[in-house]
């Protein structure tokens, strides 16, 4: 498996956009060759409190890209 240090958020969008449409996390994660526990993670980053139209919590691709920046920026302080 290709190992990447993270997902862009061109990757964050093509989960929201699969997610939303009723894809399985096993789809998503072999569409972007990434382990399931990634998309697992970044589902948990990415949600917004709402449900989506399949009744699953809805996931908003800026929502998780503005988090994993704000975690990325307050790891670079500890440092």
């Amino acid at each position: 498996m290709n190992r990447r240090p993270w997902l862009t958020l061109e990757n964050r969008r093509t989960i929201e956009e699969m997610y939303t449409g009723g894809h399985s996390v096993i789809e998503i994660a072999n569409a972007l060759n990434a382990d399931r526990s990634v998309i697992y993670r970044e589902l948990r980053r990415g949600r917004t409190g709402n449900a989506d139209k399949n009744g699953r919590p809805e996931y908003k691709a800026e929502v998780a890209q503005e988090k994993a920046y704000w975690n990325q920026e307050r790891l670079k302080q500890e440092v």
